[in-house]
C-alpha cells in the first residue's frame, strides 16, 4: 500500500557579494511531476526563498546579474546545483555561486 507523502517545508537564505536590483536570483527544482521555478530581486547581495518539497530534491540556483532574464542566461551563468531538504539552509559567497 503506497502512502501518500506530505509536503515538507524549506528556506533558504543567502548572501553573495554585494549585488543589488535589477539583479536576480532564480530557484529551479522539482516538485512532484511540476517543475517550479521561483525567482527574487536580490537586495544588498541578499536573497531569500521559501517552499515546499516531497523528497530531497536536486536544485539549481542561478544569478542574473543584470536582470536581462532567466531565458537569456546561458550554461556560463553564475549558478550552483545542490539538493533541497526540509528545513533552513544558508548559502554564502563574498562574490559569487560558482
Amino acid at each position: 500500500m503506497a502512502f501518500a507523502q506530505e509536503p515538507q517545508s524549506f528556506e533558504i537564505k543567502s548572501k553573495v557579494g554585494n549585488l543589488n536590483t535589477p539583479s536576480r536570483a532564480y530557484l529551479i527544482y522539482q516538485l512532484g511531476a511540476n517543475r517550479v521555478i521561483d525567482s527574487t530581486f536580490i537586495t544588498n547581495g541578499s536573497f531569500n526563498f521559501k517552499g515546499q518539497i516531497i523528497n530531497p530534491t536536486a536544485a539549481v540556483l542561478v544569478i542574473d546579474r543584470f536582470g536581462f532574464g532567466l531565458n537569456t542566461l546561458d550554461s556560463t551563468s553564475d549558478n550552483l546545483s545542490f539538493y533541497i531538504d526540509k528545513g533552513e539552509f544558508e548559502i554564502n559567497s563574498k562574490d559569487s555561486l560558482s
